[in-house]
């Protein structure tokens, strides 16, 4: 009887010992996977920054080729009344339409993925999201000059005798941004603001009617597209 007792524990001892080796095995293995997931996650991180978009600084030089024209634009007329001369400095409409390409290419470059021929979803797959969010990188400040000179701007309306329904459909305009959807009162009230209109009409197709479609063209395609809008306009 006392023989089968030790034969009975020294079983038990040889049935705990495989789990014991188990529990340590586990454990080395837990080290080595805390070990090695830092190293992991520096290797990973030169991938991140690798594909990370980078800054294109000559758009701000493209900005400020056109921005100097028209601000000479706005002075040549106090500077010289030579014909020929103001002629060639007062063409200050023909660059504006170069805001809206840079616009556009921005806005393609960030909402695209780099070298692929696709549109980021998480960017697109909320379009109103999109829209207001570029929206209202300008609107309140518009809000806010044209509420504080509306004063004046009626104040004019005034001594033109303009009806009071003409006045109220221009406040309109102006505050919904729709006057370039008019061509005789695109530039009522604060004249420049033409630009905020089309610009937030651009905003609005982006997400939906535009971006998708030509994130999927290759450089010929891209090609093709501006030279028909190129022959268009």
């Amino acid at each position: 009887m006392p023989s089968e007792g030790k034969t009975s524990a020294a079983q038990a001892r040889t049935d705990e010992h495989p789990s014991r080796q188990e529990a340590a095995q586990d454990k080395q293995a837990s080290k080595v996977e805390q070990t090695s997931a830092p190293a992991q996650d520096s290797a990973a991180k030169p991938n991140a920054v690798a594909m990370k978009k980078p800054r294109i600084d000559c758009i701000d030089g493209c900005r400020f080729a056109l921005v100097l024209p028209i601000v000479i634009a706005h002075f040549a007329r106090f500077g010289t009344k030579n014909p020929t001369l103001l002629k060639l400095l007062t063409q200050e409409n023909v660059l504006v339409g170069g805001f809206f390409v840079i616009s556009g290419y921005v806005s393609g470059y960030v909402s695209t993925k780099l070298g692929q021929r696709s549109a980021e979803d998480k960017k697109l797959a909320k379009p109103e999201l999109f829209f207001w969010q570029r929206v209202m990188a300008y609107y309140p400040l518009h809000f806010v000059i044209s509420t504080l000179f509306a004063p004046m701007f009626v104040m004019v309306e005034r001594w033109y005798k303009t009806p009071w329904t003409t006045t109220a459909f221009r406040a309109f305009l102006n505050y919904s941004l729709l006057q370039a959807w008019f061509p005789k009162e695109a530039e009522i009230w604060n004249q420049p603001t033409w630009f905020l209109s089309a610009l937030t009409f651009s905003n609005l197709m982006m997400p939906t009617a535009i971006l998708p479609q030509v994130a999927q063209l290759s450089k010929n395609g891209l090609k093709k597209l501006f030279y028909s809008l190129t022959a268009i306009l």
